[in-house]
């Protein structure tokens, strides 16, 4: 969304009070925060996502279970429970809810500087809770992957996730190993 309000953040990753367009920030590279929100059933069900070939950032690439922007005067708990409506259509129950991290990011997309602070979390479901056939004007797919999987995608790809962070990725796989 264009006209969504989003909060600017210092280097140190705290809320300035200041607020700017969501386009306007990701135009001027100003730092700001995210959620991510990695949804599993076990070691064999990890959901990814198939991002939009309609988004601006990164489009047809597959991608952490739900990620969105933080809204201007939201906590990060109701941006995940949102999000995760959003986008993959799960309603998320908070007490199961595993805050795992703060994780920096920069990435340039075209004439787009995407500077964010993930705050990621895992939450452990079961596969009927999701719907794979899903689909709204921001997720393409959804599709279960194994954490074998996920690891040789993180090991062996720099194209198929969002991002190159390996680190990042390898921290949340150990964060859902330990949880499983």
């Amino acid at each position: 969304m264009d006209k969504e309000f989003i909060e600017i953040y210092t280097e140190n990753g705290e809320p300035t009070g200041e607020k700017l367009l969501k386009s306007e920030i990701h135009k001027s590279g100003l730092i700001h925060a995210t959620i991510h929100l990695w949804i599993f059933c076990c070691k064999n069900e990890i959901l990814i996502q198939k991002r939009s070939k309609n988004k601006k950032i990164n489009p047809g690439i597959w991608d952490v279970s739900v990620a969105g922007h933080v809204k201007y005067g939201e906590n990060f708990l109701d941006a995940v429970i949102r999000e995760s409506i959003e986008e993959v259509g799960v309603v998320i129950n908070k007490t199961t809810l595993k805050k795992i991290g703060v994780f920096f990011n920069e990435e340039t997309h075209n004439t787009l500087i995407d500077r964010e602070f993930h705050h990621t979390y895992i939450y452990r479901t079961t596969p009927d809770k999701i719907n794979l056939d899903f689909k709204n004007n921001e997720v393409d797919k959804l599709k279960f992957i194994t954490y074998n999987e996920m690891k040789q995608l993180i090991n062996n790809s720099n194209e198929y996730f969002v991002g190159s962070n390996k680190n990042y990725y390898n921290c949340v796989m150990e964060e859902i190993n330990t949880t499983i």
